[in-house]
Parts: C-alpha cells; sequence; structure tokens
C-alpha cells in the first residue's frame, strides 16, 4: 500500500482525482467518458491512494487537486486536508455510476406515460470549481 496506486490519464494533467479505491476511480472516468467530451478526459488524472490518506499526493502546483474520498466520516475526515473535496453525491462514485446506468437505462425504457426516476445528483466536473475544504 506504501508504495503501490492506481492511476489512469495523461501524464500532465491539469485536474487530479483521487479516490480510496480503483473501481471508484474507473466508475468516475467511466462516467465522464459516457457524458463528457474525450478531450476532457484527456485532462484529467483519476488515482487511488489504496485507502484513505489524511496527506494529500504531490502534484505540480498548477493542477487541481480533487479529494474524492467516500460520502463517509472516514473521507470526510481526510477531505478536510486536502485543497478541494469532490464529494461523491452517494456514498461511492462506484455506486453513483451504477445508479446514473440504471436511470440512463430507464430513460431509454421510458414511454409518454411512465414517471421519470428521482434526479441523481451530478457528479463534480473538471471544468466547474468544486468547493474547497
Amino acid at each position: 500500500k506504501a508504495r503501490g496506486h492506481f492511476a489512469i490519464g495523461p501524464s500532465k494533467p491539469k485536474s487530479v482525482y483521487a479516490f480510496e479505491s480503483a473501481i471508484d476511480a474507473l466508475s468516475l472516468a467511466t462516467y465522464f467518458l459516457k457524458t463528457k467530451t474525450r478531450d476532457l478526459l484527456s485532462m484529467v488524472g483519476f488515482i487511488s491512494t489504496a485507502g484513505v490518506s489524511a496527506k494529500p499526493i504531490a502534484v505540480d502546483a498548477d493542477v487541481k487537486l480533487y479529494c474524492a474520498y467516500d460520502a463517509d466520516p472516514a473521507g470526510d475526515t481526510a477531505a478536510k486536508t486536502w485543497p478541494r473535496r469532490a464529494r461523491p453525491p452517494v456514498k461511492d462514485y462506484n455506486t453513483f455510476l451504477v445508479l446514473w446506468t440504471q436511470s440512463e437505462r430507464h430513460k431509454k425504457r421510458k414511454t409518454a406515460s411512465d414517471v421519470a426516476p428521482s434526479s441523481l445528483p451530478e457528479a463534480p466536473s473538471p471544468d466547474s470549481e468544486a468547493s474547497p475544504v
């Protein structure tokens, strides 16, 4: 754990999202891929710190660093020491992706008489400023 991590994205990103687990990193990357432009993905890095860490990862000064740890007490506490928080709108970004995918499938099956599912909060986007911690 001390030396290992999971990362995807460009070698010189403009923004980096850090997650507790690789599945959450892949989930938000997948959401961005399905809802944002591919050009945007070429500017964003996704990394797993393999658990909660109160110490932010080191990035270049011009890179926006977001703590995307789970929406729970451990994630919220650790995020206080990070420069920006991208708190998941639900427990974590994997859960968010599952719910979002179900919502999208429902929209495709929906008929005029169907009632739309409750709205799912938006995931943070690197093109909008997340609220600082």
